[in-house]
């Protein structure tokens, strides 16, 4: 359903609908769609909130008998609560925004949510990292996988101050957890505990975002 509203706005593409014509998906609908109202990008950020919303509840924010009781349910209901006790307030807030019935309330650009989800990553990385130094102590910390990749969220890492030495482990994408596995049971099952240890042009330097 994503690139509705250029399609609709398109003249390229005008044989594909006709004036008051409804078009996409009736579980991604936005209600000025459902309405048979011109879209514009903003519509595209409120099937990202329908999409955000059932990652996180596991269902979607609005359900119906029919596409006519769905399209309804987006019209006029509010979507359900989240937990927000075991979620991220922010992340909250982003999907809320972007399910806002009127489009003026919707975040105004896919950078603006790029942005905030970017906060809010930011606040869960360091979340937990926070509660691995409370569960072991250490003041060590090697992360891995494609979100231990984005380099604003290890500046704020450093920045906090919770760890001496912090190395992350460059290859991309989630995989890299199989390579720390491999190396956290060689560091833990032998003697050579220097072998398993990051060399120093590895580790992620207090005061940069980047490798050294």
């Amino acid at each position: 359903d994503f690139g509705i509203a250029r399609a609709m706005n398109s003249a390229t593409e005008s044989n594909l609908t006709q004036a008051g014509s409804v078009m996409g998906t009736a579980s991604y609908f936005s209600p000025e769609q459902a309405q048979g109202a011109q879209p514009d990008p903003r519509s595209d950020l409120y099937a990202i909130g329908v999409i955000l919303f059932e990652l996180i509840a596991g269902r979607a924010p609005f359900i119906g008998a029919d596409d006519y009781e769905l399209i309804s349910a987006h019209l006029h209901d509010d979507p359900p609560p989240l937990d927000a006790a075991r979620l991220t307030p922010g992340l909250v807030g982003v999907v809320f925004r972007c399910l806002e019935k009127r489009p003026g309330d919707r975040f105004e650009s896919a950078k603006d949510v790029a942005f905030a989800l970017q906060v809010v990553t930011e606040e869960i990385v360091l979340r937990m990292v926070r509660h691995a130094h409370e569960l072991t102590g250490s003041k060590n910390l090697c992360m891995a996988g494609g979100v231990a990749l984005n380099c604003v969220a290890n500046g704020r890492v450093v920045r906090a101050g919770i760890f001496d030495d912090i190395w992350i482990q460059p290859a991309a994408g989630d995989a890299g957890g199989a390579v720390g596995a491999a190396l956290a049971f060689h560091y833990m099952g032998t003697s050579q505990k220097d072998e398993a240890r990051p060399r120093p042009s590895q580790r992620l330097l207090p005061g940069g975002d980047g490798m050294q």
